[in-house]
């Protein structure tokens, strides 16, 4: 008898969530919703990879839950321009999130809208200072006059 509940403790306790510290600003308020649009007539970027990296997202079966926090508003929407950047909208403009808050019954919205401006795009791709005889012509994934796609140039690095 002993050993069978020994066998199964590790499945009981192993499931339970850990307790998490309050953080400043944190709130009892959970998201129901958190969207990231265009302004209507401007570019829209897919902004899909990310919203699981988001501070302030709705709970669902991947990801965890986090409650309203004012200080995860205003980082997230850094991250917003950010991702952007990294697709080279480098002149994209976030603004101030629209939040609605519902605290009687615990429950918030967020959106983010943005203007994504126009992408830039590679005005050279090259490499400078080789020894003779090599070339890293092949590893190369971006061409002159496409665009800026920072993940796609970290791939290209860390292939060579």
């Amino acid at each position: 008898m002993w050993v069978a509940s020994a066998a199964f403790a590790p499945l009981a306790f192993g499931c339970a969530q850990t307790p998490v510290e309050k953080v400043p600003g944190d709130t009892d308020i959970v998201f129901t919703r958190v969207t990231i649009e265009p302004k209507p007539g401007t570019t829209d970027v897919d902004t899909g990879p990310l919203v699981g990296k988001l501070g302030s997202r709705v709970q669902s079966a991947l990801f965890t839950p986090r409650k309203y926090n004012a200080f995860r508003v205003a980082e997230d929407r850094r991250r917003v321009q950010t991702y952007l950047a990294t697709l080279g909208y480098f002149d994209a403009v976030v603004d101030e999130p629209a939040v609605r808050l519902d605290e009687t019954r615990k429950k918030a919205t967020l959106a983010f809208v943005y203007d994504a401006g126009k992408p830039y795009a590679l005005a050279d791709v090259g490499f400078r200072n080789l020894p003779a005889g090599v070339s890293l012509d092949a590893h190369v994934k971006a061409k002159p006059g496409g665009p800026y796609d920072l993940e796609v140039l970290r791939v290209a690095r860390y292939d060579m």
